[in-house]
């Protein structure tokens, strides 16, 4: 089996790029409700069963 590195090499500074964008997209709603949210998503749930 021969494998081409350049393959897996290109594949992964695309994926880097991607994570980059859509963390450059993000920001904004980020910064917005930063400090809004506290805990985990899921506890708010199990508190209101209790």
């Amino acid at each position: 089996m021969i494998v081409d590195w350049q393959i897996y090499y290109d594949a992964a500074l695309k994926c880097q790029q991607i994570a980059d964008d859509i963390r450059r997209a993000d920001k904004p709603v980020h910064d917005a409700v930063k400090g809004e949210c506290a805990g985990m998503a899921g506890q708010l749930g199990c508190r209101q069963q209790i």
